[in-house]
Parts: C-alpha cells; sequence; structure tokens
C-alpha cells in the first residue's frame, strides 16, 4: 500500500498525467475526466464540499484509475454523489469530511435492497482513504463504524459447516492429502494436476485467481541447480476487471511444491498463464488474460482431479476455501490475520469464522469419533462400527414383515427410514437409538445423511447443557455414518 506521505495534499502532483488499468491517459487536476465510455465532472462536487474535499477526492481516484476498471471508477464517482445530493437535503454544506453521522443517517435512510451494493462500495473507498490520506475523506469514528459495518444481504458464510460445501473436518482433510499424494505418487495424476490441488488446499483460491497464475508470479531462489526458496503471488482476481487488479505478494511454498513448480515454468515465457487446458481453442471468459481457460473450465478440471482420487465424500474449490479460512482463525484467533490469508479486504467476510471456529472444534470432536476407522485404502470411504444392523432396499422394506421405524421431528416428516426386525419397536430413543442395534433394518433411499445432521445439531446443543446427555449421542452418530458410508459405496 502507498504511505500517507506518498499521496499527502502537499506531495501530490494532479499535473502528472497517469496511465490508467484499462490503458487510457487522464491528468487529475482536470475537472471533467474522459474513461472509456463514461465522464466525470468533478466540478459537479463542489455545491455540496470543499476545495479541499475535491482534491482529496482526486488524488484517491487517481489512484484507483491505476487498480481498477473505468465502470468501478464511475460507480464510486455515482455513489459519492448520491451520498452528498442526501447530505445537502438534510441541511449539510460545504463538507469537508463525512462523519459517523452522516453515515448513519444514510445508511437508515437506503432502501434495504440497494444498502449492500451502496455501503459495500463506499466503505472500501472511503477506509482506503483513511489508510492513503494525510487528510482523510472520513473521520476516525465514521472509519470505525465503516470497518465494523457487516453489509446487509445473504447471511455470510453460511455454508462454513456444511457436509457437503463447508469446511473439511481434520479427519476429511487428512484423507484428501494423503490420497492426493499416494495417486500422485502412483502417476494416475499428473504432476501439473498435483500442483493445483496443493495450491488450493495451502492458500484457499478462488477459482478466479486459480485462472489468473501467471509464470511470473512464481518466484525461486536458486543454488548451484537446486531450489533453496520459493514463493508465488497470487492474484486478486475478484477485485476488479480484468483480474489481477491487486496482488498478495510473497505466499512462501515448500521445497517440494516448489520443485513442482520449477517443473510447470520451465522454459515458458513470463506472461504465459500456469495452469492452461491442453485444448488451444478453450473457451475464453470476458476480463480473463488471453490465453488462460476460463473459470468454469478450471472448476470442471479441479473437480475431474478431485474425481480420480476417489475420496468418498464430496469436495469442491469452496471446500478448500472454507477450511483455510477455519484454520487461519484456529491457529491465530485473530480475524485480520484470516482476512488477509484469505485475501478479504476487510474484516465483514470472515467473521463467520470467528462467530463458527467454536462449533467447528466441537464438530471435530464428534469427527474424530465418526471418523476414527478409515478403510484400508484410505479416502474410499468412512466407516463406524457401531451398526449391527443391515441395509435394505424399499422393496424389501415393502414386501417384508418389518415394523415401521420413521424419522419423525429429525426430518421434518414421518417418512419410513427402515424397519425393525423385533416384531415390536420399543421406545428407546427411537429412531436414533435403532442406528445402534442389530435389528434395525435402514432403508437404502431414505434420508439417512440428513439424519447424521439432524443429530449432530442436537450433539452441539446439549453439549451447551448437559455434556453427559451429548455423550450418549455419539454412538447412534457413529452408526449412522456407518450407514451413509454402506449406502454410498454399495
Amino acid at each position: 500500500m502507498l504511505s500517507k506521505s506518498y499521496i499527502s495534499n502537499e506531495m501530490y502532483d494532479l499535473d502528472q498525467p497517469i496511465v490508467t488499468q484499462w490503458g487510457g491517459k487522464i491528468i487529475p487536476r482536470d475537472e471533467k475526466w474522459f474513461l472509456e465510455g463514461r465522464s466525470i465532472n468533478f466540478s459537479k462536487l463542489l455545491p455540496y464540499v470543499s476545495a479541499s474535499f475535491v482534491f482529496r477526492f482526486k488524488v484517491l481516484m487517481a489512484f484507483r484509475c491505476q487498480i481498477n476498471a473505468y465502470m468501478t471508477l464511475y460507480m464510486y464517482y455515482d455513489v459519492i454523489v448520491s451520498l452528498l445530493k442526501f447530505l445537502r437535503s438534510r441541511g449539510c454544506n460545504e463538507i469537508n469530511v463525512i462523519t459517523c453521522e452522516h453515515v448513519l443517517w444514510w445508511q437508515a435512510a437506503l432502501v434495504k435492497a440497494d444498502r449492500e451494493y451502496v455501503l459495500g462500495s463506499l466503505r472500501r473507498f472511503f477506509l482506503d482513504s483513511a489508510d492513503m490520506l494525510n487528510e482523510p475523506l472520513v473521520d476516525a469514528e465514521a472509519a470505525t463504524l465503516l470497518a465494523r459495518l457487516v453489509i446487509p444481504g445473504g447471511p455470510k458464510g453460511q455454508k462454513v459447516n456444511d457436509p457437503d460445501h463447508g469446511r473439511m473436518t481434520l479427519a476429511e482433510r487428512q484423507i484428501f492429502e494423503t490420497k492426493a499424494r499416494q495417486e500422485f505418487e502412483k502417476n494416475n495424476i499428473h504432476f501439473s494436476e498435483f500442483l493445483a490441488l496443493i495450491l488450493f488446499n495451502s492458500f484457499g483460491l478462488r477459482t478466479i485467481d486459480f485462472v489468473s497464475f501467471k509464470v511470473l508470479d512464481v518466484h525461486l531462489i536458486m543454488s548451484n541447480g537446486n531450489v533453496v526458496s520459493a514463493t508465488i503471488d497470487i492474484p486478486y482476481g475478484k477485485t476488479g476487471q480484468p483480474p489481477r487488479s491487486r496482488m498478495s505478494y510473497g505466499n512462501s511454498v515448500d521445497l517440494k511444491v516448489a520443485e513442482l513448480l520449477k517443473l510447470k515454468i520451465s522454459k515458458r515465457p513470463p506472461n504465459a498463464p500456469l495452469f492452461e487446458l491442453s485444448d488451444s481453442c478453450a473457451p475464453r471468459q470476458t476480463g480473463i488474460l488471453e490465453g488462460h481457460m476460463c473459470v468454469s473450465s478450471a472448476t470442471v478440471y479441479l473437480m475431474e482431479i478431485i474425481g480420480k482420487l476417489s475420496l468418498g465424500f464430496h469436495l469442491n474449490p469452496y471446500r478448500f476455501r472454507y477450511s483455510v479460512g477455519t484454520e487461519a482463525y484456529r491457529e491465530t484467533g485473530s480475524p485480520y490475520i484470516t482476512a488477509r490469508v484469505l485475501r478479504h479486504s476487510d474484516i465483514q467476510n470472515v467473521i463467520v469464522y470467528v462467530n463458527e471456529i467454536v462449533l467447528a472444534q466441537a464438530h471435530d470432536r464428534v469427527a474424530a469419533e465418526v471418523f476414527k476407522d478409515i478403510s484400508e485404502v484410505i479416502g474410499a470411504g468412512v466407516k463406524a462400527k457401531t451398526f449391527s444392523g443391515v441395509v435394505i432396499t424399499k422393496q424389501v422394506f415393502k414386501k417384508g414383515d418389518l415394523a415401521t421405524v420413521r424419522a419423525r421431528e429429525e426430518l421434518g416428516n414421518f417418512a419410513p427410514i427402515g424397519g425393525c426386525a423385533g416384531g415390536l419397536r420399543c421406545a428407546q430413543g427411537v429412531p436414533v437409538a435403532c442406528y445402534c442395534c442389530l435389528k434395525f433394518r435402514p432403508i437404502k433411499e431414505a434420508d439417512h445423511h440428513g439424519m447424521l445432521k439432524a443429530t449432530l445439531a442436537n450433539y452441539f446443543l446439549f453439549l451447551e447443557k448437559d455434556e453427559k446427555i451429548a455423550s450418549s449421542l455419539i454412538p447412534p452418530i457413529l452408526g449412522m455414518a456407518q450407514v451413509c458410508y454402506l449406502i454410498t459405496t454399495s
């Protein structure tokens, strides 16, 4: 980030031409900037703000010209104008700095559907002014408010503990890492595929970051033909079009990964994509750098590699990212470090890892029991030993003389999940306790995965109130996990 003294009022030269991120050219002192298809007229701000505010606004916009697309730049201008017009309607004239009160007024006045777009765009801009200008556009109280503000919208991080889309449990991550290494050593996956998996697992990449990698992002220090240290720069693909508007520099990689990177970049030009499809006519996506695979192709590419591992559980790019975020907070206890690890511009989207870490740790304690017995071919599936019954099909259930065991409230319905071969069902914790009974006949087509999730949720609920009751749920949880495993592998 630029130092404050570099772009202070006294030192910044508004007469110095700037080459923009999209290849245009502007002179910051001009009252009107001509962008690509848009124009910005700074003189329109003067009825609302002081000349000093306009000067500082230009300084920050000039910096933004070098890292943002022209439409993003125009969006900043448009939203700022809307804010100033609103404050004028509240009797605020000749504004020199945006205060906390100004922000709260506008937040309350905005239509709920507009808040995420409006406040989200303004917040990053104003916080940059607080970081980079000697005289920020917002006062200290407003900057603190904006930094802590959670933008309305979809629930942040709602899938963190989702077993299909959220973070990997510690056991699942161990399975993945072991299986990936084994398949690479057996030559079942190419070194380039193995490298892609390592980068996602190590850095929690967004797919847009992955496709934006260039050869020049890899930095190797050599000695006598051997790699002695290595780092990789990660593009912030999400922060602007085209990607690479920002970078996370100097991310360390271990020497084994460095050797793979050395092999990957060998004899290739610096501007070549680090990863590309073998098909030279691979589809392109608007904004993606020339020669790079598009995001959809990269997702397919990664899922095909994961498919070769036969893990026995669902894994996708999001799960890598959630896992890295959870582990970052688990190890550091700092939302700010977690935000930096995940390359977020602020902490609002990583607060979920703070809020969920206790739940994650509790989940891992149960998972350590549920997943303790790993099959010989690691990753083939998860198998617990509590269940001693027999899995049957829906057709067998209908023909058999079995007492019906229903899901009851656990799944929000009374659908049959199995039958009881004992003839007369007991009342001991049905249906949860059934998963520990040799007389239970779970139906293959029933939602046993839903039962497992519901019982885990009850475990966490009871854990806060009565640890002894919570512990009694562990055997049924193990049985449900084994039933799920038997169904998915049959």
